[in-house]
């Protein structure tokens, strides 16, 4: 059977995972779709548009003017319809990551968990990967983590840490061998 993307196969995922999608604020059709797309051909997995939905103000960190990620995290997961969730937005998301308290990030993920969110915010730059891309990229990166899969070491794997560096996100090629094994004993 043929890889797709560089990852799972029906015969190692026979039931697709249940993915939705959560536009948070103004996120355009066209890059809900590009999404949702990527996402089913990576993951064979069932992805739903979901409509719409404001940010929730509980998530604003007004000091820098930006959405927590964590706490969008725990929001999203409480939608109890689908085995996963990501938002995506266009608004700064941020986490801590010691010594920052308010790191700046493209995405965030929890290992095993329900829900991620991307936003691509610090995806726009002039190249040869356009932005709504290096947003789909984001997207299965983070999808991998609530899948179970860790950061990679491997140079150009779709689950490298991007360190806030866009060229990591530009010079992915697909997910390495070991991420292959990793996700084929996962599912």
């Amino acid at each position: 059977m043929v890889l797709l993307a560089g990852f799972l196969t029906r015969d190692f995922n026979p039931e697709p995972v249940n993915i939705a999608i959560q536009p948070l604020g103004a996120v355009s059709a066209r890059t809900q779709k590009a999404i949702k797309s990527r996402l089913e051909k990576t993951y064979f997995a069932t992805v739903t548009l979901l409509p719409a939905k404001a940010l929730p103000k509980e998530a604003l960190y007004p000091p820098r003017s930006r959405y927590r990620a964590d706490r969008l995290l725990t929001i999203l997961a409480k939608n109890p319809k689908f085995d996963k969730i990501i938002g995506i937005t266009n608004v700064d998301i941020s986490t801590t990551k010691p010594p920052y308290q308010d790191w700046g990030v493209f995405g965030l993920g929890q290992l095993g968990q329900k829900s991620c969110v991307v936003s691509d915010f610090r995806l726009h730059k002039r190249g040869a990967i356009t932005t709504t891309e290096r947003l789909c990229r984001v997207a299965i990166h983070e999808i991998g983590h609530t899948l179970g899969l860790d950061h990679c070491p491997t140079p150009k794997c779709t689950m490298s840490d991007a360190k806030g560096a866009l060229k990591t996100v530009d010079d992915e090629t697909g997910f390495c061998a070991l991420c292959r094994r990793r996700a084929k004993a996962i599912r």
